[in-house]
């Protein structure tokens, strides 16, 4: 090609062979990247960022088509001829705005995660050994495929935990690493020029913490025994909740049927607006199928009392159907969480009466008392003018 060029005489035949050859050099430069790549990550790394590439490239299309159809749709919004249909319009621009900035969080996360495997691998030192790829349809030789990749990344670990080691001085045991933390925290109230650098250290201290088999082993078996601790005490507030709520609330309930139980309106009102109390009359099986945006948007365990926490977690299933990235899982660690955090108060004495047991609850008995007072006052004033008029009457008489 490099000769028909020289020979050739216009300039636009040149332009355009020099055009092909630049760009049947950049896939040959493409492909040896792969091939070096491949070579230096192994083939199941290698698949898998060729994966992750392909999917960044997706969603940045459909930014970008998204991208035109919001701009057609302002054009179509401050034109003359969308005068009836302007309220459709802008609903209809909100929504792809949301769903714009929804795929831009998803780029930015797979591009991060991206970056973070291949930095991983421009940084490693040791080579992997490669791992052999077999059928399969033979379940043995997948379990000895993923023994060895077990074993391949648990030397990776170790050598970076080794070469972490040299760089702070740290004798790789869970309390100096927590000690170092400790160090730390106080030099972090003062400012000083060294504050990003502190920050730093203090970032990777905590991730060594974390990322520690020790710290793993502890929590483990923190939430081990809290699980065993609260179990009857969550079934005891799961009983109580029923006996407040004598309703299946999976069927069409309203206000009046509520008042009918005996509910007072204020807990009956209560009982309506959250929609979590529904989970104490579902299975765990039918739990364990609600989507993920229903659970953030309906099931929030926002304003729940401990008593109401206790029963509506005693329900949960421990593990969830069609959870690929774990965020139902992260929801129920979510609901744990702040169980933990009111039953830590609780046995410390510094949760809150509202926290307790709501208003709604307590004031059941005294709300009734008060409304038989006011009857009866009502009544007494009546006789008392009923009396009055009488003894007017007769004096005229």
């Amino acid at each position: 090609e490099k000769a028909h060029i020289d020979a050739l005489a216009s300039g636009s035949q040149i332009e355009n062979l020099k055009k092909k050859l630049e760009m049947k050099s950049l896939r040959r430069r493409s492909l040896q990247n792969r091939v070096d790549r491949m070579q230096r990550t192994g083939h199941e790394q290698f698949i898998y960022e060729l994966e992750l590439e392909s999917e960044i490239t997706k969603l940045r299309k459909h930014v970008r088509a998204l991208k035109k159809a919001n701009k057609s749709m302002k054009e179509a919004l401050y034109s003359n001829s969308a005068i009836g249909n302007r309220q459709l319009l802008k609903t209809q621009l909100e929504r792809g705005n949301d769903e714009l900035a929804f795929l831009r969080k998803q780029v930015e996360s797979l591009s991060k995660q991206l970056n973070n495997i291949v930095n991983m691998q421009r940084n490693m030192t040791l080579r992997r050994a490669p791992i052999a790829q077999k059928p399969k349809t033979d379940s043995k030789a997948e379990s000895e495929a993923e023994a060895s990749f077990a074993d391949v990344k648990n030397s990776v670990e170790r050598f970076f935990d080794l070469k972490i080691r040299d760089s702070l001085d740290w004798d790789g045991t869970l309390e100096s690493a927590e000690a170092k933390i400790r160090e730390l925290l106080p030099k972090m109230k003062n400012i000083n020029d060294d504050e990003e650098a502190l920050e730093a250290q203090l970032e990777l201290w905590v991730k060594l913490v974390r990322n520690h088999k020790d710290f793993k082993k502890r929590e483990k078996d923190k939430w081990k025994n809290w699980e065993e601790k609260n179990l009857e005490l969550n079934q005891k507030a799961y009983d109580e909740m029923l006996t407040c709520i004598p309703v299946n609330l999976m069927q069409k309930v309203e206000l009046d049927d509520l008042v009918q139980c005996g509910m007072t309106k204020r807990l009956a009102k209560r009982v309506l607006h959250e929609k979590a109390f529904e989970m104490l009359f579902m299975t765990k099986e039918s739990i364990a199928k609600i989507h993920f945006r229903d659970l953030i948007n309906t099931y929030m365990p926002k304003g729940l009392d401990i008593v109401e926490l206790r029963a509506i977690y005693y329900c949960l299933p421990e593990v969830f159907d069609a959870d690929p990235d774990g965020k139902k899982n992260q929801w129920r660690l979510y609901f744990r969480d702040m169980l933990y955090e009111y039953t830590k108060k609780e046995d410390n004495g510094k949760l809150k009466n509202s926290l307790k047991r709501n208003n709604a609850y307590k004031f059941e008995e005294k709300s009734i008392s008060k409304s038989i007072s006011s009857t009866f006052k009502r009544t007494v004033r009546k006789k008392k003018q009923q009396e009055n008029n009488n003894v007017s009457h007769y004096e005229t008489v």
